[in-house]
């Protein structure tokens, strides 16, 4: 929205009431030239909201910590946003300042190219090399030919640098990737979100100039197969408040607004044949002071959540929901530190569980109990991206699932689960291994596999008697007829999701009068448990028992359904002497 009277842009705020005279004249004036100065001359003079440079600041925060590799910098945003404004200046800003800077600048069609990208990056060029017409600069070192009906002649430009020119190529989604050979670019940004293909095929080129991928886009078609393998295995790293998604209780008053992602992080983003990193940026609608937000609002005053989530917020909406709505990283994933801090202070309980699988690997995690009705999933085995996952003779597995590019709908088999071929003995081995002679309560094993006969020469035994001979003892976990339903002897995500609750109205860490305890959940999972954040964030239970992260589940499951808890160790001693108790005295 613009100022009426003085034709200012919304960032340059109108004359003070207190100014009158001479001095609101100056006042005005000198907002005049600042207004005029942002128009003419954008690059230079331009406004820049803080979440451009929340972008610019995250994204150089996660190379500096991945430094080799081609890394996906994912910008979601409402409509209006900003994002493509963003780009457009900070793709110019760098082939300015870096000597034969390459880019791809990707859209859906040529048409589109021009209207959107090709015209906002001509609006940041300097006007060095603009002439006042707009349309032809060109010599040795440069070429920009352009005219807002035809866009850059041949769908390039050159700019010049101390070194190397710099140059920016367009693409259309509408050409075929796999003709697109040989080229090496510094930058690929893909405006509108783009099919899969086009995000492998520009992967490869970035490669050999240890590049980044730049996306930004609305996700208005929402978890689509694109979408789902930057965000699958996310991990959200900050947070905001949604102002058009109210909390309320049951008779209708407002408590507080939901959380939307604001900056997230992906290790291992599920590109078939690549290995990418993705660092994930929002913009709300709100963050541009240029879009006039209280038309937004109404627009969306009686709009679904779906969509609040995806035009104010570029929040996709999944196809299938996860199984465990409240689960939050910022929440629910407790650091290293803070667990050995609580592990000094604290005698807690210790659990093994086991969910074992002929042709795959053994899924296991160990959980703590700190106090009564509190969970702490402190490891997994297998595990990945950490110091504590190698294991010897085979070093780090990788993740137990991978987001999933066909119709699974809770990712794929990742190489995690592939078979190392293990013995019970071995299995023992590695277990005694990563504990490190930490004192375990109870072990557990899923039931139903444990409990099988196995047929030998002596006659039958199960899992849990061979086990036993081998000196581990383990109990079997509860059983449950079905997962998804509510019945007898059922209800198991009930109670994971009852651990995993917390009061969203609150700030964790306050007394909740609605839990009657402070507010915070009573299951945590450690960083260093990957492959149950995994499954606990996407886990939908739509590929029924053949769910590539359904083992993590079925752990948690049984955790509960068993009602595995805190035990006070005085109140397991005898409160009589062991010999006195057949009347023997002690001595």
């Amino acid at each position: 929205m613009v100022t009426e009277e003085l034709q200012l842009p919304p960032v340059i705020p109108p004359p003070p009431s207190h100014l009158a005279g001479e001095k609101r004249a100056k006042y005005v004036e000198i907002a005049r030239r600042i207004a005029k100065a942002m128009e003419a001359d954008p690059l230079r003079y331009g406004y820049e909201p803080e979440v451009w440079k929340l972008a610019d600041r995250k994204l150089a925060e996660f190379r500096a910590r991945h430094p080799k590799g081609v890394l996906i910098h994912l910008v979601l945003g409402g409509h209006r946003a900003g994002k493509t404004e963003w780009r457009a200046k900070r793709t110019v800003q760098a082939m300015l300042a870096k000597p034969g800077y390459k880019v791809w600048a990707c859209q859906a069609t040529q048409e589109a190219s021009r209207e959107a990208q090709q015209s906002k990056i001509y609006k940041y060029l300097p006007l060095e090399v603009k002439a006042e017409s707009g349309r032809l600069r060109e010599g040795i070192r440069m070429k920009v030919n352009y005219s807002p009906w035809g866009g850059f002649t041949q769908d390039v430009f050159v700019l010049p640098t101390a070194g190397a020119p710099s140059e920016c190529r367009f693409k259309f989604y509408s050409m075929n990737p796999r003709s697109l050979e040989g080229a090496e670019i510094d930058e690929g940004w893909l405006d509108e979100e783009a099919p899969l293909e086009w995000l492998d095929a520009v992967l490869y080129r970035l490669v050999s100039r240890n590049g980044t991928m730049f996306l930004t886009f609305t996700p208005r078609w929402g978890y689509t197969e694109t979408v789902r393998a930057v965000l699958d295995g996310a991990v959200t790293i900050e947070e905001s408040d949604a102002e058009l998604l109210l909390v309320k209780d049951e008779n209708g008053n407002v408590l507080g607004h939901e959380k939307v992602p604001r900056v997230q992080e992906n290790l291992a983003v599920g590109i078939p044949g690549q290995r990418a990193k993705a660092c994930i940026v929002y913009f709300h609608v709100n963050d541009n002071p240029f879009t006039d937000y209280e038309i937004v609002k109404r627009t969306l005053e009686n709009a679904s959540r779906d969509k609040i989530l995806k035009v104010a917020y570029g929040v996709p909406s999944r196809r299938a929901y996860t199984k465990f709505p409240m689960f939050r990283s910022t929440v629910h994933v407790m650091s290293v530190n803070a667990f050995t801090e609580i592990a000094k202070r604290t005698e807690m309980t210790r659990y093994h569980l086991v969910d074992p699988c002929s042709g795959r690997n053994w899924f296991m995690i160990w959980v703590a109990c700190p106090a009564p009705g509190q969970w702490i999933v402190y490891r997994e085995w297998p595990s990945t991206g950490h110091q504590w996952a190698y294991i010897p003779g085979h070093g780090d597995l990788g993740p137990w699932t991978v987001p999933g590019t066909g119709k699974a709908m809770d990712g794929d088999r990742g190489p995690g689960q592939d078979c190392l071929g293990w013995g019970l003995e071995r299995y023992k081995e590695e277990i005694l291994r990563v504990e490190n002679g930490e004192e375990i309560f109870e072990r557990y094993i899923d039931a139903r596999y444990a409990n099988s006969p196995t047929q030998t020469r002596e006659g039958s035994t199960t899992l849990i008697e061979q086990m036993a001979e081998l000196g581990m003892d383990f109990a079997a976990m509860v059983s449950e007829k079905r997962i998804l339903t509510s019945g007898e002897n059922d209800g198991s995500l009930d109670m994971i999701n009852g651990a995993l609750y917390y009061d969203t109205a609150i700030p964790l860490g306050r007394f909740s009068a609605e839990l009657g305890r402070v507010n915070e959940p009573r299951l945590k999972v450690l960083e260093t448990c990957p492959n149950v954040i995994y499954a606990l964030q996407n886990w939908t239970g739509e590929d029924g028992a053949h769910g590539a992260c359904k083992d993590p589940i079925d752990v948690l499951r049984g955790l509960f359904l068993s009602e595995l808890d805190f035990v006070e160790k005085t109140a397991m001693a005898p409160r009589v002497p062991w010999l006195k108790q057949f009347g023997y005295d002690e001595e």
